[in-house]
């Protein structure tokens, strides 16, 4: 029998202990499966992005001698 069945069974017959033991177990397997749904959840978004994050030393490139110099003269300019 399922728990919620346990738990009408229990409550036909008056036990509150049975009762209260079928409804706890009931919630808890819910709350358990809802957590570990969560989990699952979570754990596919944490390494799906980084998956993207992870691109290796190769996506890494070096400044343009252009931009660096583009850079430095703008700075000089707003010195002045």
């Amino acid at each position: 029998m399922s728990d919620i069945e346990n738990a009408v069974n229990a409550l036909k017959t008056g036990d509150s202990a049975d009762f209260r033991d079928a409804v706890n177990t009931a919630l808890y397997s819910r709350a358990a499966d809802a957590l570990q749904n969560k989990k699952v959840e979570i754990a596919q978004n944490v390494f799906a992005g980084q998956e993207e994050l992870d691109m290796g030393p190769e996506a890494v490139s070096e400044p343009d001698v252009q931009e660096l110099e583009d850079t430095e003269n703008a700075d000089s300019d707003t010195d002045s």
